[in-house]
């Protein structure tokens, strides 16, 4: 392109609302005159019929007065015609027999009404540039008079091109002005999109402090510096997240890591037995363990967060889920002698993933057992509530609760609530079970809910899960 910058200006939104503008004020304009010329016309020629209408009443009292001198009546009609010359009156006088008494000289002969009915009417031939007034008189009980009164509309076309002339120099200005004015009103209206333009060019990936200025003028543009503003809030949010997310991996996987590097230290530093050399693998296996279950926990995550994914939905009897999830748990509470009690309302039926919710489930209830100590029970119910038209899981164990300060955060990744003086060995977590529940729970339309009234006094925790019910399992 040979001139660049003109080809891009000429894409510029400043530039395409002083061409709207231009264009609406030019065309506007375009319309005022032509209005102002019709209506100009319109007001003239009701003017001239107005006249007209009064000249021929006062001449219609004189021919009655007059009749039946004839010479009389023509001079008094000479009289008129003369006397009105100047506006090119012209008048035309016939008998009910359709014979022309008088005429004045400057009657166009076009407009003859030897063929005319008699009518009392204003006309204005289409091809003619005058304006007639007919009237019948009845000067006496057995005669009348067609009398046809006229005047030439030159003085209309006269004074409407005066008008049209002096418009004209306005109308040029108001085509030089407008793109003039609608360019500055264009950048006016453009300036805040180009703040927000240059605001966000400053705005970088670990520099999201910055937000637009809200005028607080309400109009649109307000609305979407405030929607940005919001949309870089969850950015900013989600960035944040994201690296403590990263930073806490990092810290979680490098606890195994060092784990088995130190291990295998151990071993190496000198020759030992075949049972140290078993008991140092042992740990090395369980360090493995640990970390295989955290890259699993991370992966879940990741899967679960990706918006791309098609989420699989089927119909699904939760009461099934919550029996299937006891079978697996059974033996880990006879093991850990708690008692494992189940309350399932069959054919609670909902919309969804049976890996997935089977997953919920499982570790709900594994938390339980973790933090029930010995002779303690864990209550799985599984309920429908037709008037919320909710099918609902809840989890109660009799362990040693969790302080109130916690609840708040226990959904968040790697958080950990303070029971370790109840956690039975070996049950330290990675703090991403319930993050991955929640995100699963809220992805099928559900939402959990947990309740720990007090602490180390034997009520325990009670959580709380509901999902929209199937519409043929509501009632």
């Amino acid at each position: 392109m040979r001139w660049p910058w003109l080809t891009s200006a000429l894409r510029t939104l400043r530039f395409r609302l002083t061409l709207w503008n231009s264009f609406v004020v030019i065309t506007v304009g375009l319309a005022t005159l032509y209005a102002v010329r019709v209506g100009v016309r319109y007001t003239l020629v009701a003017e001239s019929d107005a006249t007209l209408k009064d000249e021929l009443a006062v001449l219609a009292l004189a021919l009655t007065e007059l009749y039946p001198d004839g010479q009389a009546i023509n001079e008094e009609l000479q009289r008129l015609v003369e006397g009105h010359r100047d506006h090119n009156w012209f008048l035309e006088l016939s008998n009910q027999d359709g014979e022309i008494t008088f005429a004045s000289d400057n009657f166009p002969t076009v407009y003859r009404s030897r063929d005319v009915p008699l009518a009392s009417s204003i006309t204005t031939p289409r091809d003619g540039d005058v304006r007639i007034l007919q009237r019948v008189i009845r000067v006496a009980p057995e005669v009348t008079y067609k009398i046809r009164l006229g005047t030439g509309l030159e003085f209309v076309e006269q004074d409407v091109d005066r008008l049209t002339r002096t418009m004209v120099p306005i109308f040029i200005v108001l085509i030089v002005a407008a793109p003039l004015g609608g360019y500055v009103l264009a950048r006016q209206a453009t300036a805040p999109i180009r703040q927000i333009i240059e605001t966000t060019k400053r705005l970088r990936p670990s520099q999201l402090q910055e937000r637009l200025k809200i005028r607080g003028t309400g109009d649109e543009l307000d609305l979407l510096g405030k929607t940005i503003n919001r949309f870089l809030d969850v950015i900013a949010g989600y960035l944040r997240q994201h690296q403590e997310f990263v930073g806490n991996a990092a810290h979680e996987l490098r606890s195994p890591l060092t784990a088995i590097r130190t291990n295998v230290d151990v071993a190496l530093s000198r020759t030992r037995t075949r049972e140290e050399y078993e008991e140092l693998l042992e740990q090395v296996s369980d360090e493995c363990s640990n970390l295989t279950r955290l890259v699993n926990q991370l992966l879940v995550l990741a899967e679960n967060e990706s918006t791309g994914e098609q989420l699989a939905r089927q119909p699904l009897a939760l009461d099934q889920v919550a029996l299937n999830c006891l079978d697996m748990l059974e033996a880990v509470a006879e093991d850990r002698d708690i008692e494992l009690i189940s309350k399932i309302e069959p054919n609670v039926m909902v919309l969804g993933e049976p890996s997935r919710f089977r997953q919920v489930v499982v570790n709900l209830i594994d938390n339980a057992l973790k933090f029930t100590p010995s002779k303690g029970r864990v209550t799985v119910s599984v309920v429908r509530d037709a008037v919320a038209r909710t099918g609902i899981i809840e989890i109660a164990d009799s362990g040693c609760g969790i302080d109130p300060n916690d609840l708040p955060r226990l959904f968040e990744r790697f958080y950990r609530a303070e029971r370790s003086h109840q956690r039975r060995p070996g049950a330290e977590g990675s703090g991403l079970g319930l993050s991955i529940c929640h995100l699963i729970i809220e992805r099928y339309g559900g939402s959990i809910d947990v309740r720990s009234p007090t602490r180390d006094d034997g009520t325990g925790t009670t959580v709380r899960v509901t999902w929209p019910l199937l519409d043929n399992t509501a009632s």
